[in-house]
C-alpha cells in the first residue's frame, strides 16, 4: 500500500491537492483536528506522512485514534483489557458475514463489499440521516453507497458506529483518514488498492481478528448445508449457525405466512401451535448437528 498510495502520502502542507480543506485554510475547527489524522504508515525514514502543523509542532492536541485506550475510561478499565481480555481469542456469537461468503472465501472487490454489503447497522444509520434506499440496498453504484456512508458518518460524532468504522479503517486497511464525504474518494482508492494488493478475502480478515469461533445469523428456515462445507476447509476458526426465530416469533409480520410456508418446507405441513413447536423442535436439531 506504501508504494501504491504514496501520491496520496506525501502532499505539500501548503493545503493544495490535499484530500480535504484543512483547518488553518479556514474550513475546519481546531476542535475538529483532533478527530483528523492524514495518514499513519509505516514510511522509511526519509519519508514522512502529512499530518496538520499544530501536530507537527507537538502541540497537546492528538488524534483519539492515536490512544489504544481511548474507550478505555478508568484504570480497572485498562487493567482488565490489557492484562486479560487483550491476548484472548475472540468468540463473535452475532455475526452478519454470509455463510456463503465464508465457504467461498472471494477476495472483496471494494470496500463498499466489505463495509456495507449486509451491515444493517450502517443501513439504519443511513435511513434515519435521510439517504434514499436506492443508495443504500438499491441500484446504486458502489462507489456512491460508499461515499453516502461517509457523508452520513461524519454527522455521527458520539456515535458508536463512528469510532467501528474508523477503528476498522485503521486496523484492516492501514488508514487514519478521517471518514467524511471530503476524504471518501480518497479513502474508497485506497481500500480498493489494500484489497486487491493483500488479496482480502472473509478467511483472512477473520483470521487478523483471532475469531476462534463464529455463530451467524440464520432464520430457522434457512439452509444450513453451507456450514457441513465451511467444516471441510480447514479454516482455524469454526463457523455454526445461530437459531434465530425472530420472524417466526413476529406473529403480526406482514409476510408472516410466507415465513411458515418456508418452515413447512423444511419440516412439515403446520396447522397449529402444537404443529409449529414440533416443526421449530426439528429446526432445533438440524441446527445442533451443524454445531449449534
Amino acid at each position: 500500500v506504501r508504494n501504491t498510495c504514496k501520491s496520496h502520502l506525501q502532499q505539500p502542507l501548503n493545503g493544495q491537492n490535499l484530500p480535504f480543506t484543512p483547518w488553518w485554510l479556514g474550513e475546519r475547527s481546531p476542535f475538529e483536528v483532533q478527530w483528523i489524522s492524514i495518514v499513519n504508515v509505516h514510511l522509511k525514514d526519509n519519508e514522512r506522512a502529512v499530518r496538520p502543523p499544530c501536530q507537527q509542532r507537538g502541540c497537546l492536541m492528538k488524534n483519539f485514534m492515536d490512544d489504544q485506550d481511548f474507550l478505555l475510561s478508568t484504570k480497572t478499565g485498562e487493567e482488565l483489557f490489557h492484562n486479560f481480555a487483550e491476548g484472548m481469542p475472540i468468540v463473535d456469537y452475532h455475526c452478519h458475514i454470509s455463510p456463503k461468503e465464508i465457504w467461498e472465501d472471494k477476495r472483496f472487490e471494494n470496500i463498499t463489499e466489505v463495509w456495507l454489503g449486509g451491515d444493517h447497522y450502517k443501513w439504519r444509520l443511513m435511513r434515519n440521516y435521510g439517504v434514499p434506499e436506492r443508495l443504500i440496498t438499491g441500484d446504486a453504484s458502489n462507489h456512491d453507497k460508499f461515499v453516502a456512508y461517509c457523508k452520513t458518518l461524519s454527522t455521527a460524532f458520539g456515535n458508536p458506529l463512528y469510532h467501528w468504522s474508523q477503528v476498522e479503517l485503521k486496523e484492516f486497511f492501514n488508514c487514519e483518514l478521517e471518514i467524511n464525504e471530503e476524504n471518501a474518494e480518497t479513502i474508497w482508492n485506497w481500500c480498493n488498492d489494500y484489497i486487491a494488493l493483500n488479496d482480502v478475502t472473509p478467511q483472512k480478515l477473520i483470521e487478523q481478528s483471532d475469531v476462534k469461533h463464529i455463530f451467524t445469523t440464520n432464520e430457522v428456515f434457512d439452509d444450513l448445508s453451507t456450514f457441513d462445507l465451511i467444516a471441510k476447509k480447514g479454516y482455524k476458526f469454526t463457523v455454526a449457525p445461530a437459531f434465530r426465530a425472530d420472524k417466526i416469533m413476529n406473529i403480526d409480520a406482514e409476510r408472516y405466512n410466507d415465513f411458515i410456508g418456508l418452515l413447512e418446507e423444511k419440516t412439515r405441513k403446520i396447522n397449529n401451535l402444537g404443529d409449529l413447536e414440533i416443526a421449530l423442535e426439528s429446526r432445533l436439531d438440524a441446527f445442533i448437528k451443524v454445531g449449534t
